[in-house]
């Protein structure tokens, strides 16, 4: 996701209005130990998502979820304001949806049609969480997967895309209608 958002040419960073990028936590040795959030817009700021170590919140997987702290950076940049750029959620996981007021606000936002850009997980075991089965399957939602052999070219699909999403949100044109308000990264 980082990647996608830095190959965004800097003179339309702009376009980037609030959301959330997820950020791994590194030890001395350099092996992950937890994941952060980064906000971005007009008040950016760093969060703790989880930890391999206790934190207030819920364990999830071998984390320990820091749902307040996680809440009080990304929740306020979810909130669906009336502009014609682009709310980015970074990712979707099971630590973020330990937040019952993140899986609201993220459903909210995407209700408001609201121009989102964000990242899913790839499924598990053959099975999507019910969560991300709801967002595949709107009907104003864009699937783009990234695999490893094709990661570079699905970055300039992806600015393509979000070009002509936002292009068409400005304008309010029907002819440049893409279909889709929603374009969700998929790794594979």
């Amino acid at each position: 996701m980082k990647e996608i958002i830095d190959s965004i040419p800097t003179e339309y960073r702009w376009l980037i209005v609030a959301g959330f990028l997820p950020a791994d936590v590194l030890d001395e040795n350099g092996t992950k130990c937890g994941k952060d959030v980064v906000t971005l817009g007009r008040n950016a700021s760093h969060a703790m998502l989880c930890r391999p170590y206790k934190v207030n919140g819920p364990k999830c997987g071998g984390m320990w979820v820091a749902v307040a702290k996680f809440e009080l950076a990304v929740l306020p940049g979810l909130v669906p304001v009336r502009t014609n750029r682009i709310m980015v959620v970074g990712e979707i996981n099971k630590f973020t949806m330990c937040s019952r007021h993140f899986k609201a606000a993220l459903f909210l936002l995407l209700a408001s049609k609201r121009v989102v850009f964000g990242s899913l997980p790839a499924a598990q075991h053959g099975e999507d969480a019910p969560e991300v089965e709801l967002i595949k399957q709107r009907a104003d939602t864009m699937l783009i997967h990234v695999t490893r052999s094709n990661a570079e070219s699905v970055k300039v699909n992806v600015r393509n895309v979000l070009g002509r999403m936002v292009r068409f949100d400005m304008l309010r044109l029907n002819i440049h209608d893409p279909g889709f308000t929603h374009a969700w990264v998929v790794e594979e």
